[in-house]
């Protein structure tokens, strides 16, 4: 695998996530997002909780300069509960993290904060407690997502043990063959076989 090779596949995700967007289907442009996340975590690392690799590769790669008033466990909860569950409820928003809901374009994140006050207050005025809820601009998390990939390939391209490491592993990412390449591929294998004989 190569720095295009491993470029070409982020770039065929967000290519997904844009398809989805542009066809106003928003909850899989999510979990296409939180996926890229689980990917780019797991060629970034080799530790082996999904939920750490996650969560370090956000706090390094996606906070920086960006706009997201949450946690990198917020984020980690609503991907658990959006790839489970189809939710914004996971097993760690009962306990650990405030549940995340997005506004999307045209609808600002302000509106949805609003209107999360607005019920904490009227929770409060029934002597009820509020769950805990934090709003996020959908849009915010992919660019953060963009802008925090381009780091992470760039970190990459500059560290040539961390190219090794992560090119060996995106030898199994899953990746679409061309049919040519295919045929190509049952020539060359004919042929190692063939001289074998």
């Amino acid at each position: 695998m190569s720095q295009t090779s491993l470029e070409n596949i982020f770039k065929e995700m967000f290519a997904a996530i844009e398809i989805c967007l542009k066809s106003n289907i928003k909850p899989p442009a999510l979990l296409l997002a939180y996926t890229l996340i689980d990917v780019a975590g797991w060629l970034n690392s080799d530790e082996k909780s999904v939920k750490v690799r996650f969560t370090d590769w956000v706090e390094k790669y996606m906070f920086p300069n960006s706009t997201l008033l949450c946690s990198s466990l917020e984020l980690y909860a609503a991907r658990c509960g959006l790839l489970h569950n189809y939710s914004a409820t996971s097993d760690l928003t009962s306990t650990e993290v405030r549940r995340i809901f997005y506004a999307w374009r045209p609808s600002r994140v302000e509106d949805l904060a609003n209107l999360i006050e607005l019920y904490k207050q009227m929770r409060s005025r029934l002597g009820q407690d509020a769950e805990q809820i934090v709003a996020l601009q959908a849009e915010d998390i992919i660019s953060a997502l963009q802008n925090g990939v381009n780091k992470f390939l760039s970190d990459i391209a500059d560290d040539s043990d961390r190219a090794t490491r992560a090119y060996a592993k995106a030898e199994n990412v899953m990746v679409e063959d061309e049919e040519a390449d295919i045929h190509a591929l049952i020539a060359a294998a004919k042929e190692v076989l063939k001289e074998d004989q």
